[in-house]
């Protein structure tokens, strides 16, 4: 880690308001995952929160179109109201500088209901939608709705005649465009049955009929304004009659109260942030709550939780280990990732890389938990925590396999002829088979690279294609399956190759060399080697008491089932259907060997009822017999089939090694 990222994490851990700590992530592209949280559980404290990690893209400093033309237009674009080419309507809008709307926040709430009953009923107002019109122009490809209510209620102070006027100019972005100048008004009249008020009957007749009660609204026929003349305008109202009865005023001064009584309810304060935590302090309570009756056990490190809570919108993969600090009190600690609550599926696909990737670096972190300062913890933590965010950011941004850009038979080297004489191809075939997909590409022929990326994911299961990055678009992890690399970093191939979780295969296409590491009964030992070895150089505050452990490389041999698949591929026509159905057949028929393997396995291990040795292996069991009786003598198809039988029951190459 750099000195400048080792002074952020030590001020984040020492702020001013003794919080948890509380640091952003910088990242070369964007992730799904929005914050890390830690939180600790013993029964002294109880759950508590640690630190938090946020997530933030680095942001490129280029434009992204610095051409001329492209940057003028869209700068134009970007501040179309005060351009010269279009009228500055910010002067035109509203030329008397008043209000559209003469309505208090209550009235205006209470007429967006238009169920509300002015008159005490609440089931006879028609809805205001009943008499809305609709007015088309087919020429100009317009829309304009208005509506006009001929009613008028007299009313003392609020004049309720106004407020029942309504326009609404519908914008529809379908088939009819915005509403112009050419759209006509039409006014409809509503009858006293159509109404049906209770208080209706209270009205003079000769009011009615009087043209100075009608309050009507135009458009004015520029786009976003209203005319606001006086005879059209929704600010002038119409005289009233000012012949009250004793009725309509008790109507009124009961209305008036309502309208107090919603003023003072608006009035009242409400801040629905004041009773709830934060997304981090509420997982760090949550996950580890219920730890009070968990036990750790030695064969299960670490535990995976998913929780998913719609209302906080977020999604929460915890990953809980125990151990033991500085002072000796065994503590439970967690890992919490939180993403949108949408993005399970996401997750769900990436679930064992995470498990995996955690695996790898978790013991690390437990033994520097164990012999060194809270501070420096985190800040390893963070160092690790880093690398494995940006991997993931990086592989969605430039995954080889995508919705966007799917397998195609065109864009691989299956769009040649005489696939059966590269010898490459089948040696590399053969490699992939048997190393899950783990596949390093050399070669300075960037468009064969390409093509042969393309090629041998064909090979993998789309359960893990994701995992496969595009050539040359980032440096060596032994996360990645298939990737393309330079030559200068073939040295940290061979040092941190021995980290992948299968053996590897290295792929020189300039040099015409495929080669394959240990097979993985003898890679399983030396990647834990390797990581005894990191404990111990944590352990030991940097030294090293031994050689670092390097991939054990030798030449892959070709299979011949893919001899045989290639040459068959030669015969058939070079269309997309028929090569890649006879791809997805040689593939069918590897997963059914690899069920079979694991059948025989379930079975053949199977222990007797007077064995007392082993509850989960039996003695009798023969890994020679099984290769045996699944004509899977060869080491080289056993290693493809195992490969695959592994994807299929994950840990089942353990328990036949172990």
């Amino acid at each position: 880690m750099e000195a400048n990222e080792y002074f952020s994490t030590y001020d984040a851990l020492h702020n001013e308001a003794n919080e948890p700590g509380r640091l952003s992530i910088d990242l070369q592209e964007t992730c799904d995952l929005s914050k890390i949280v830690w939180s600790s559980f013993d029964f002294m404290t109880g759950p508590e929160l640690r630190f938090v990690w946020e997530t933030a893209a680095c942001m490129s400093l280029s434009p992204i179109d610095l051409s001329g033309e492209g940057s003028i237009n869209d700068a134009e674009s970007l501040d179309s109201s005060m351009s010269i080419q279009s009228g500055q309507y910010e002067d035109i809008d509203d030329p008397l500088k008043a209000e559209l709307t003469p309505l208090d926040i209550s009235e205006s709430m209470l007429l967006a209901d238009s169920s509300f009953n002015l008159f005490g009923s609440p089931d006879d107002l028609p809805y205001l939608e009943d008499y809305m019109t609709e007015s088309r122009s087919t020429t100009t490809l317009t829309n304009t709705t208005t509506s006009t209510c001929t009613l008028s209620i007299p009313a003392g102070p609020r004049s309720v005649s106004s407020d029942l006027t309504q326009v609404s100019p519908t914008n529809h972005d379908g088939d009819f465009g915005t509403p112009t100048a050419e759209s006509q008004n039409l006014e409809f009249s509503p009858t006293r049955e159509e109404c049906q008020f209770n208080s209706f009957d209270l009205l003079d007749e000769n009011f009615l009929g009087n043209p100075a009660a009608i309050t009507s609204c135009v458009d004015s026929g520029i786009g976003g304004t209203m005319s606001t003349h006086s005879e059209l305008s929704a600010l002038c109202q119409s005289p009233l009659n000012k012949t009250e009865s004793k009725k309509q005023e008790e109507d009124r001064e009961r209305w008036s109260q309502e309208d107090d009584n919603l003023t003072y309810l608006l009035d009242v304060p409400f801040d629905a942030s004041e009773n709830t935590i934060s997304d981090e302090l509420f997982v760090s309570k949550f996950v580890l709550a219920e730890q009070i009756c968990s036990t750790q056990l030695p064969l299960n490190p670490m535990m995976q939780k998913l929780t998913i809570v719609p209302s906080r919108r977020i999604m929460v993969a915890s990953f809980i280990f125990s151990c033991e600090d500085n002072s000796g009190r065994p503590t439970l600690h967690a890992i919490s990732f939180l993403l949108n609550h949408k993005r399970c599926e996401w997750f769900m696909a990436r679930q064992s890389f995470f498990e995996n990737a955690l695996m790898d670096f978790l013991p690390r972190i437990k033994a520097s938990m164990s012999v060194e300062e809270w501070d420096d913890v985190i800040v390893r933590a963070t160092s690790e925590l880093s690398n494995f965010v940006n991997i993931l950011g990086i592989l969605d941004k430039f995954s080889l396999v995508t919705s966007q850009r799917p397998l195609m038979i065109k864009n691989t080297l299956f769009s040649r002829k005489k696939c059966g004489e590269d010898k490459i191809l089948i040696k590399v075939i053969s490699g992939v088979l048997q190393s899950q997909g783990y596949c390093v590409i050399i070669g300075s022929n960037y468009n064969y690279v390409a093509m042969l990326l393309n090629t041998l994911a064909l090979f993998l299961p789309e359960e893990v294609r994701w995992c496969s990055i595009r050539s040359f678009k980032n440096e060596f992890s032994p996360y990645y399956r298939l990737q393309a690399i330079r030559r200068s970093e073939l040295p940290n191939v061979v040092l941190k190759g021995v980290m992948a979780s299968w053996p590897i295969c290295i792929a020189d296409v300039d040099r015409g060399t495929v080669c394959m590491s240990a097979p993985y009964s003898r890679h399983r030992v030396l990647r834990l080697r390797a990581e005894v070895e990191k404990v111990q150089t944590v352990l030991t505050s940097g030294a090293l008491s031994s050689k670092p452990v390097k991939l054990e490389l030798s030449t892959c041999r070709p299979l011949e089932s893919v001899r045989i698949f290639l040459n068959h591929m030669d015969n058939l026509p070079v269309e997309e259907s028929s090569r890649m159905g006879y791809i997805c057949q040689f593939m069918l028929y590897i997963e059914n060997l690899a069920k079979a393997l694991i059948e025989y396995v379930k079975v053949a291990s199977l222990p007797l009822i007077n064995e007392k040795q082993n509850a989960m292996k039996s003695s009798k069991f023969s890994l020679h017999e099984c290769r045996k009786a699944l004509d899977l003598q060869s080491d080289n198809w056993f290693h493809a089939i195992l490969a695959r039988a592994e994807l299929l029951h994950p840990d089942i190459s353990d328990f036949l090694y172990s």
